[in-house]
């Protein structure tokens, strides 16, 4: 069986989801048992994965940061390239699969924020995904989601596809063990400044992460406690992110709170 992942979403990796899809191409191709085709935007700048005629990158031309133009060739073009690639069966990991193609299909998807909750997404982004999830749930052959949550939000508005989900647990990279060296600890906490004692969150600073409420929940645990703690924000700033600062500024928080940016 050749498979097909669309990894159109990947560029820098400063996300969950596109580290998940790459961290899922990258295992496919070190342990997988079919034949894969791995579709990148150019200019992608991670690094290509290939593993001999088995696993093989392909890169679409178009840009992941150019969103109407991904949308438009993910949607139109590729269904011609799965069939010219001999394609079987598609994985579309990043929540849509294009109208077009017959070919069968397995989607990952991982949160309906962007139906739940439209006004937390990007406009173009919300109004994509509101014309195309519902169908590409209703289109696929079988769905894969993170958790037991996302399968209740999906069988709550989707009924008939509680059938056909499967939950996966997204999986842990090998790099994420203890880090046991003192010298490589003392470093980190010089590099970034961290303090000695934190409270640490990770991701991306945008709306739907619903950052200004931890800010105030911070702030009434300082308040209420006396925590000696500091709050550390590690993940690059989105869209939609101007809250933070005006929660930060309204409880006086700027000598409590480092916000690191996108962390390695």
């Amino acid at each position: 069986m050749r498979v097909a992942l669309d990894g159109m979403l990947v560029n820098q990796c400063v996300s969950g989801v596109e580290t998940a899809i790459y961290a899922l191409a990258g295992a496919l191709a070190e342990h997988g048992t079919a034949s894969y085709r791995f579709y990148l935007p150019r200019a992608c700048p991670q690094p290509v994965i290939e593993a001999g005629e088995r696993f093989r990158t392909r890169r679409a031309p178009v840009r992941a940061t150019n969103r109407l133009f991904r949308i438009l060739w993910e949607q139109f073009a590729m269904p011609l390239r799965l069939r010219a690639d001999g394609v079987d069966l598609l994985h579309a990991p990043g929540y849509l699969a294009p109208w077009m193609t017959r070919k069968p299909v397995v989607l990952t998807v991982y949160d309906l924020i962007a139906l739940d909750h439209p006004r937390l997404c990007r406009r173009l982004n919300a109004w994509n995904y509101r014309l195309t999830l519902p169908h590409s749930i209703r289109r696929a052959n079988g769905i894969i989601v993170p958790s037991q949550a996302t399968a209740r939000s999906l069988a709550q508005r989707f009924p008939k596809a509680a059938a056909k989900t499967t939950v996966i647990p997204l999986g842990v990279a090998p790099s994420f063990t203890p880090c046991e060296a003192a010298g490589d600890l003392a470093r980190l906490r010089r590099a970034y400044g961290l303090p000695a004692h934190f409270l640490l969150f990770v991701g991306q600073l945008e709306p739907k992460k619903n950052l200004p409420m931890l800010l105030e929940a911070f702030a009434l645990l300082q308040r209420e406690t006396g925590c000696p703690h500091k709050l550390v924000l590690a993940g690059r700033r989105g869209w939609g992110c101007e809250p933070i600062d005006d929660t930060i500024e309204a409880f006086g928080l700027h000598d409590d709170v480092l916000i690191l940016g996108a962390v390695p």
